[in-house]
């Protein structure tokens, strides 16, 4: 084993939280927690493997006229790995799956099965940026191909900027 993580994120977004939601529906409050553990290894000695499980929640203060559930819930896996793309330097593609199960209840029916992928074109053109371009594949969901576009930027040894998916996020070293 190379790497090993464990990631819990917990969101709340509130009324005031989430004015951009509210365009769409009434919902007042809406919460995300997810966990997550994942490992790194090399198959074959070569090819590297990024393998997790995960859970997902979402909770849903619905104050809608719309019969929506009071929560929805996913239970899986991950499973990606990257490889360098043919000879081209400092580009990768990146490969992923999650197949899993996605409902409105922990009790989870055979049809709430669903693979969901992701596949990433990655370049990083200098020691302070990378680039990510990709396609999501959802089937079975509302919308079943969306584009990912990201971006990771290290300004300094203090700061990154990882706007990328699944965790957008900034981050600041102390020391």
């Amino acid at each position: 084993v190379l790497n090993q993580d464990v990631i819990i994120a917990c969101s709340f977004f509130g009324p005031g939280d989430i004015v951009w939601f509210l365009r769409y529906c009434d919902i007042a409050v809406l919460w995300v927690c997810e966990v997550e553990y994942s490992y790194d290894v090399e198959l074959c000695g070569k090819l590297p493997v990024r393998i997790g499980v995960l859970t997902e929640y979402i909770g849903i203060d619905n104050t809608t006229a719309l019969d929506l559930p009071a929560h929805l819930v996913g239970v899986g896996s991950d499973i990606e790995t990257t490889l360098p793309f043919f000879n081209f330097q400092e580009t990768y593609l990146r490969f992923g799956v999650n197949p899993g199960f996605y409902g409105d209840s922990w009790d989870f029916e055979l049809s709430e099965f669903r693979i969901p992928s992701r596949f990433l074109l990655i370049k990083r053109p200098s020691q302070k940026l990378t680039w990510v371009v990709g396609i999501g594949v959802y089937p079975d969901f509302e919308n079943e191909v969306l584009p990912i576009l990201g971006f990771i930027y290290k300004p300094s040894e203090k700061w990154i900027f990882s706007i990328v998916p699944k965790r957008p996020n900034i981050s600041y070293f102390c020391s």
